[in-house]
């Protein structure tokens, strides 16, 4: 295979344009990708209903119960923090503790606000009702809205398995650009 070149494609004028062009946009890009952002995941790891038989006349009690889980998987700090509901839940309580404060707007929408949350720190939400528990409208912080994600339990990898995997997919990429350096020369 023949070696391009490029001069004889491209006039002089022309590189001096496009190739300052591609390295900022590459530059920007990079920047981009590298800008620590906080990101804000939300969902439902389980709930349950109980029926509790409190009297024999009478038909069983059923109680509802849901866990929300609430993480930063963003690199940076998530600042001000709020968790909408549709209504307030009969009764809730937030672990691991921390503080928070709760708001109703003129819908009547309950809130929880929490200032900040760190990289990786989570909490859950655990709600406990009579009746039907009311739907999450929301999870946002400064940076913008929570995306919605399911949780499931799940066995944890530990650190040097998730390790090998990471440098057996870089030596993969490494012999894939070798190859093609290698391609292009013969």
């Amino acid at each position: 295979m023949m070696a391009i070149n490029i001069d004889s494609y491209l006039s002089e004028t022309l590189q001096q344009s496009i190739i300052p062009g591609i390295i900022t946009l590459i530059a920007a890009g990079i920047k981009i990708i590298l800008t620590p952002k906080s990101r804000i995941k939300w969902g439902f790891s389980h709930g349950f209903v109980f029926s509790v038989q409190h009297d024999k006349t009478k038909a069983p009690a059923l109680y509802y119960t849901k866990t929300l889980f609430i993480r930063n998987s963003g690199r940076a700090q998530a600042e001000n923090v709020e968790i909408i509901f549709g209504s307030e839940p009969e009764h809730f309580q937030i672990w691991p503790s921390i503080i928070y404060k709760t708001n109703k707007n003129p819908e009547g929408h309950f809130a929880i606000q929490i200032e900040s949350l760190a990289p990786g720190e989570h909490f859950s939400i655990e709600m406990l009702s009579i009746h039907e528990l009311p739907l999450i409208l929301r999870a946002r912080s400064k940076a913008g809205d929570g995306e919605n994600v399911n949780f499931i339990p799940m066995e944890s990898i530990k650190k040097w398995k998730i390790q090998i995997v990471v440098l057996l997919i870089w030596l993969g990429i490494f012999s894939i650009f070798q190859n093609i350096y290698i391609y292009i020369l013969k």
